[in-house]
């Protein structure tokens, strides 16, 4: 094996990064808690990594758990409806980790410094 050029290597670097930069996928429902308004789910596409030749491998992202449901809602009203397993959802991956903000409900600090990562995704 050659050593890589700053070039490669930060290419490589760099194409490691977007691939664990999430944005959105289907997941599917493995549970549901109506009383929390949290889903786990498994997601269904598969993360894409490559070896150290380049060769494209494939890896099953982690089950994610307590995942918040977002039904839309204003005016005092929520439209919500039962969610059983099997089903599909979109799960959507925010900027910046949402679990400081969700256990204080104002504004906070990020925490966890992982951006479009699966720490705060939401169905």
């Amino acid at each position: 094996m050659t050593t890589p050029s700053t070039r490669e290597a930060l290419d490589r670097v760099m194409e490691a990064g977007r691939r664990n930069l999430h944005t959105c996928f289907p997941a599917r429902v493995l549970a549901y808690d109506a009383s929390s308004q949290t889903v786990d789910v498994q997601p269904q596409l598969m993360r894409e990594l490559s070896d150290e030749e380049g060769a494209l491998e494939y890896e099953a992202l982690p089950p994610l758990y307590d995942v918040p449901v977002q039904w839309p809602r204003g005016g005092g009203f929520a439209m919500t409806f039962p969610l059983q397993t099997g089903d599909y959802v979109a799960i959507l991956c925010a900027e910046q980790s949402t679990l400081a903000w969700r256990q204080s409900g104002s504004v906070s600090e990020p925490g966890l410094s992982q951006p479009h990562g699966l720490n705060g995704c939401v169905a």
